[in-house]
């Protein structure tokens, strides 16, 4: 057995998030049918970060084993990345694979997650943007919400930003920093860099930190719930639409050594 690596980018609008689900769209699903028929055979794809239905990624990275003998000729990338092109949906980008050693996990190898949340503001609501980012009619004080922000850096239980399920076992995680700042395009963007993230963790944090830009709440708010661990004192979780990863961290440049 071999294994790959890639590295991808989509739009999430249109998917029912990334992992896998029986009678469901998302970009698992598309991703390895597609892989399948240029490798034929079943093709198991793991992910650093399994983004929510709506949530968008320009720097997501999985990897996949296959099976060598079965295959007429040995994987050459750039034939990979054009019948990946012509297969895949518009949605979906590979943007980059190369072969990895089978230690190499894009799940448990990442040191770190980046996400940017992006907002629009003003009277208008833009039309061309609106399908990636949040906007916010109300006045907003980007400043209050980069302030209360600072309470989430370092290892805390974000407890009342994790949305429960089965397979979470800790609520602990360690957020390396926050920030608001302007992207190329002008617009607002909360940026978060952690360890890992846990369930709409990005999201809920960001809805709070909204009621806190436009006045719904106080500065203290986020640090007070933070430590009270009570996901019932939030009352407004941000869209998926705004979110997007954007960057996986590694030990090594993994795409640059091919």
């Amino acid at each position: 057995m071999k294994r790959i690596a890639l590295l991808l980018g989509y739009d999430g609008s249109d998917f029912h998030g990334f992992a896998p689900q029986t009678d469901q769209v998302t970009v698992a699903n598309t991703l390895s049918d597609s892989i399948g028929k240029v490798f034929n055979q079943p093709i198991e794809l793991t992910c650093a970060g399994r983004t929510d239905a709506g949530v968008h990624a320009s720097y997501q990275v999985v990897h996949f084993d296959y099976d060598e003998s079965i295959l007429k000729r040995p994987f050459e990338k750039t034939r990979f990345l054009k019948s990946m092109s012509t297969m895949l949906p518009p949605a979906i980008f590979v943007r980059n694979a190369t072969e990895v050693d089978d230690s190499f996990s894009a799940r448990f190898s990442a040191t770190s997650r980046t996400y940017n949340y992006i907002f629009t503001t003003g009277e208008n609501k833009d039309p061309i943007v609106s399908r990636y980012s949040y906007h916010i009619f109300d006045k907003v004080d980007f400043n209050r919400m980069d302030e209360a922000s600072k309470a989430l850096v370092g290892e805390h239980d974000f407890a009342a930003f994790c949305k429960s399920n089965k397979e979470l076992k800790s609520t602990i995680r360690r957020v390396n920093s926050v920030q608001m700042k302007k992207n190329y395009f002008g617009m607002d963007v909360f940026e978060i860099n952690a360890s890992a993230f846990c369930h709409q963790m990005v999201r809920s944090i960001t809805g709070l930190l909204i009621e806190i830009g436009i006045g719904k709440r106080t500065v203290t708010e986020l640090d007070r719930i933070l430590k009270g661990k009570s996901r019932n004192e939030l009352t407004f979780i941000a869209p998926p639409h705004g979110l997007h990863l954007v960057h996986v961290s590694y030990p090594i440049d993994v795409f640059t050594q091919s």
